[in-house]
Order: structure tokens, then sequence, then C-alpha cells
């Protein structure tokens, strides 16, 4: 049975209206739930960070950019300062400083540039103004995936000797391009693919379409155009033109360096002479000489030279050049500029040496 008590809360509650009662329980739930929050909640302020301090960013192309977005909240019961630091400037973040209220969540957005190939990593130092606090790192990784692979990227013939006669290629070197992300590219694109080599007429370049990619053959061709040339091989690919370009660098030295190539003549006599050294890049034997032509007035004389215990010849010529007074006087006014031509035998090429007096 039921006591007087308990009989009468019974009454007045089924007394009460219905809408009441619903009032009633809500702010009993209410109550409880603060109650229980207010257990959880930190004294102070209390960063918590949603997810693993280490984030894997992902894959991309060359040089682009990673985001994602980190959640910080406060769980204390403190408004929580925070700080980040980037170690390198390949990271951005966003926002880099503020306050969380208590309970309050904020996102930060981090991105990172990748590097030209492979994994970039970066770390992000947290700090806080929580008390006996603890620098956290987040630490992230991003993996750079090249649009294309060439090996090499870029080609140096270096110095190579380009006798006149010759009509075949003085270097060869080969190249692989393949793409860094095998699906991102068609077979029917390499097989049409369109290569050009610019600046010069030094270059020959064959391409062979194969799986997957296009494999080129650069050859440095004999030319007359002396000294250094900065070229490039062109690929282009696809309708939407994108562009490969492989710079070459070459040299080409002649069948013989003099050093130097213009002499000054005008504070000489016929005692002071200068001199001019002939020799060959490749590095071999310096034949004797065929013969000298130059205007007159001047006196070009090979030094006396001795071959060597294995009867080798000299891999260097040395001339020296006066001025021949007698012969000015006798010819009159000369010309104050002049050519010397010296012959090697078994040469394809004369050389040339410019004076002026």
């Amino acid at each position: 049975m039921l006591s007087p008590n308990t009989s009468s809360a019974a009454k007045w509650a089924a007394s009460l209206p219905l809408g009441l009662l619903v009032v009633v329980l809500i702010c009993l739930l209410v109550t409880l739930y603060r109650y229980q929050t207010r257990e959880k909640m930190s004294p102070g302020p209390k960063l918590s960070i949603d997810g693993d301090l280490a984030r894997y960013m992902g894959e991309g192309e060359s040089r682009s950019v990673l985001s994602a977005s980190v959640s910080f909240q406060n769980t204390g019961d403190q408004p929580l300062e925070y700080q980040l630091t980037a170690s390198c400037n390949c990271t951005e973040l966003k926002p880099a400083s503020g306050v969380l209220q208590a309970r309050e969540t904020q996102d930060i957005k981090v991105s990172m540039r990748l590097g030209d190939q492979g994994e970039t990593t970066a770390a992000v130092t947290i700090r806080t103004n929580e008390e006996n606090q603890i620098a956290r790192q987040l630490n992230l990784t991003g993996v750079a995936v090249p649009e294309f692979i060439v090996q090499p990227r870029a080609i140096d013939f270096g110095t190579v000797a380009s006798p006149a006669s010759s009509s075949s290629s003085l270097a060869t070197v080969n190249i692989r391009i393949r793409p860094g992300n095998p699906h991102s590219w068609q077979q029917a694109d390499w097989e049409s693919a369109l290569v050009s080599q610019l600046e010069s007429r030094r270059l020959s370049v064959e391409k062979v379409a194969v799986d997957g990619g296009l494999d080129m053959t650069v050859r440095l061709l004999p030319s007359l155009d002396r000294g250094r040339m900065d070229d490039r091989v062109v690929v282009t690919l696809g309708r939407q033109g994108k562009q490969i370009v492989i710079p070459v660098t070459s040299h080409l030295a002649g069948e013989f360096s003099v050093a130097p190539a213009w002499l000054d003549l005008r504070s000489g006599n016929d005692r002071e002479a200068v001199s001019f050294i002939v020799w060959r890049p490749d590095g071999n034997e310096v034949a004797g000489v065929a013969g000298i032509t130059h205007p007159a007035g001047i006196k070009v004389v090979e030094l006396a030279h001795v071959a060597t215990a294995d009867g080798r010849l000299p891999r260097r010529r040395v001339f020296t050049v006066t001025l021949d007074s007698k012969a000015l006087s006798q010819e009159g006014q000369q010309k104050d500029n002049g050519v010397i031509r010296v012959a090697i035998r078994g040469a394809n090429e004369e050389i040339v040496v410019q004076y002026s007096k």
C-alpha cells in the first residue's frame, strides 16, 4: 500500500498539467548535463587536437600546394592562447595564432608546397598558455610526383673538337621521358609528340615512342660556328600543347685551338717578339708546319722543338711574331691590321691569327 505522503505526491503530480510536467523534466535534464559537463572540463586552458600529430598530406605535382585542416578545441574552463611556428617557408598556417574561449573550436588551415620530386616534410611547433605546457609538434609529409620524369634533365656536351671536314656526329646522348603518373597520358600522345631543337643547327634529334613514354637520341653535329652555344630541345605533347624543355650546352673548339687569337704588335720592334700557341683540343699531337703565309712587314717563326724520347710529336707548337723594319721601309706604309695563316701537315683547316700594328 502507498504511504499517505506518497499518495499525496502522486495525486499532486497527477493534478499538474501535462505541459508543465514536460518543462520540469527538461529543466532537470539541462541541469544534469551542465553538471556532468562541468565535471569533464579541465581547470584552466586545455588544448585538444583532433587526430594524430603526424599528418600525411597526400601526393601532388612538382611545386604544387597541398592543404589540410586541423581542428583545435579548448576543453578547459579558461581562454586558451596558441601560437604556431613552421619549420620552413614551404608551409603556411591560417590562422597562425589566436585565442579560444572555453569549449570553443577552431579549424587551422595548413598548406605545404611540395618540392620538385620525392618526399617533402615540415614541422609545425604548437605553443600555448597551458600550465606546465609541453610544446607539441605537428609533423607534415607530402610526396611530389613530377608530371614528367626526364633523364637526363639537361645535356652538357662539354668542349668538343669539330673538324671542318667531319660529316658524322661529334657526340651522342640518349634521353628517356616517362610520365610521373602513368595514367595521365595516353600512348597516342607520345606517338604524336612534336620535337624541335631551337637556337642553332648544331643538333639532330630522333624520337621513338615506346610503351608509356618517349625515347630520344640527341646528336651534336659538326659546325663552323665555333664557341659556346646554349641550346634546347623542346617536346610538345597532346592537344594541350604541354612542353618539356631540355637545356643543351656545347662548345665547339675546331680542329685546332690558338691563343691568343689576336696579336698586338704596336709596341714591338725587331727585337721584341709576340708569341701565340697552337694545340689540339682533343689532346692529340700537332704535326709539323706545312706553310706560313702573312703580309710583308712582319716575321713569323716557329720555335725549335724536340720530339719526346719515344719519338712522339709535341702536343703544342709555339710561334713568335716580330716587326720587320727593313721590309716596312722597302714596302712603304703597310696596313695596320693583317692575318697570319698557318697550315699544319695532314690537317683539314688552317690556323688563323689576326694582328694589329
